[in-house]
């Protein structure tokens, strides 16, 4: 289940899914449809990964993905993103099994 928390258009996006947070921040900052570079931070537990990453680069989602789900001791990572369009109303998923 998602549960969406965010408050106003400058506080970082957070939501809640099966038994992690997820907390992304500089959405707001985003001045090109080239990059969406952003700080995203995973916690399960008392565990936790940050890291800052373009969205758009694959093999940066795919590290960010194998480095969160080795310290979160968590065999299956996934991380649904916007597809790159303009629209970004179409999701993609990514997943990581370990």
């Amino acid at each position: 289940m998602i549960a969406d928390t965010t408050q106003g258009s400058n506080e970082p996006l957070t939501f809640t899914y099966d038994d992690r947070h997820w907390r992304v921040r500089g959405l707001d900052k985003q001045l090109s449809c080239e990059r969406l570079r952003v700080n995203l931070l995973v916690e399960r537990r008392e565990l936790a990964h940050i890291d800052t990453l373009d969205l758009y680069a694959a093999r940066m989602r795919r590290m960010f993905i194998k480095e969160a789900a080795a310290e979160l001791k968590d065999g299956i990572l996934t991380l649904t993103l916007p597809k790159a369009s303009r629209s970004r109303t179409k999701k993609v998923k990514i997943r990581s099994e370990m």
